[in-house]
């Protein structure tokens, strides 16, 4: 007997983020066009909708991430999703809500810090 399994969808787009060079503990939106793509070493398209996002927190202080953009710089981290300090997290974002998570935010523990965002991207009208 056959098994059918549905299509794993990865993504269009896959594409790195490293925030070392943001020295804030501000809330920072980040999008599409804000990542270089792993395949061609270019910027992304504007305005992809997440896929899957995936970040790594190496540093010494918890980090939190929204999936949607922030309303002001100093929004609280009640309820946001905790990133633990030499921790990971990853999320399929695509079944939750598809084309409409295009900007997603993030807030480091301490201005050094340093997150590293592995993201998937589909067009955002799908």
């Amino acid at each position: 007997m056959f098994k059918l399994q549905s299509p794993i969808q990865t993504g269009e787009f896959i594409g790195a983020l490293s925030t070392s060079a943001n020295n804030t503990t501000d809330w920072t939106d980040i999008k599409s066009e804000n990542f270089k793509d792993s395949t061609t070493g270019l910027v992304l398209p504007t305005d992809k909708a997440f896929g899957e996002v995936s970040v790594y927190n190496p540093g010494l202080n918890d980090a939190f991430i929204k999936l949607r953009a922030r309303t002001a710089a100093n929004d609280a981290t009640t309820s946001e999703l905790r990133v633990l300090a030499g921790g990971s997290i990853a999320l399929n974002v695509l079944g939750l809500k598809p084309g409409s998570i295009i900007t997603i935010s993030y807030k480091k523990g301490a201005a050094g810090d340093d997150l590293f965002f592995t993201c998937s991207f589909f067009r955002s009208e799908i």
